[in-house]
């Protein structure tokens, strides 16, 4: 455990500097690693940025051709999933992805959502808005951000990152002919807010954004999910080192 817990604070040093040019607010978060409650710290720590990974076998994601009812156009749809793979550059991750379309229809010619997920979770949750986006003459693409689900990547940084991963899926949507190049972005919880931080940081020509659940303050959210667990103190700790990462 040791040897983990040492991992996920290198994890945690490496996204940025501390607020402090001499570094207090590393050293302070860190100091409770070694205290009587360093154990609940660990515990907040992989909480975190390191979640129960969502484990599924990519059959889950259903049959391929699959037909269903249309609710909206009348008549039944025939659709096709099909598996492809981007990389993270910035991290050197393989994200695995997921897109459907209606048999017949050609990919660059059909605008496309970029489902993400939220956090402890993976491709399956995207199955939800399926027929919804499917009926409104559009494909649906999902990924296992990085440190999720099937894709490579150990740790998670609810959004900081996962905005680098959802630039590399719109990047492969675009000139990678999978698009017609209007793409829309829907994320649930950590994937809102993963949406919203890719579109006003990476990427404005995202066509729309629906950002489900979004968070506005990661501290804030730190403290509404942990304050009754561990205490505000290694709440605060903890906080302090996603201040580090950037996530705030």
């Amino acid at each position: 455990d040791g040897v983990e817990d040492d991992a996920m604070i290198q994890h945690a040093q490496v996204f940025g500097k501390p607020r402090t040019p001499d570094g207090r607010v590393l050293e302070r978060a860190l100091s409770a690693r070694s205290s009587k409650s360093g154990k609940a710290y660990r515990e907040v720590v992989k909480l975190i940025i390191r979640p129960p990974r969502a484990e599924y076998d990519v059959k889950k994601l259903g049959p391929t051709p699959f037909t269903y009812v249309r609710r909206f156009r009348g008549g039944k749809q025939t659709v096709m999933r099909t598996e492809f793979a981007v990389v993270n550059q910035r991290q050197d991750v393989e994200l695995k992805c997921s897109q459907w379309k209606p048999v017949g229809a050609h990919l660059h010619e059909l605008p496309c959502v970029l489902y993400l997920h939220g956090n402890a979770s993976c491709r399956l949750e995207a199955l939800q808005v399926l027929k919804v986006v499917l009926e409104l003459g559009c494909t649906l693409c999902c990924v296992d951000m990085a440190g999720s689900g099937l894709s490579e990547g150990e740790f998670v940084s609810l959004g900081h990152f996962e905005k680098f991963d959802a630039e590399a899926v719109l990047h492969e949507l675009r000139s990678g002919g999978r698009s017609n190049g209007k793409v829309a972005l829907w994320g649930r919880s950590m994937g809102a807010a993963t949406a919203l931080m890719c579109t006003a940081k990476l990427d404005p020509l995202v066509s729309c954004v629906i950002a489900d659940s979004a968070f506005a303050s990661l501290p804030m959210l730190v403290h509404d999910l942990l304050d009754e667990k561990v205490g505000s103190v290694l709440v605060d700790a903890c906080v302090e080192i996603n201040q580090c990462v950037g996530c705030s």
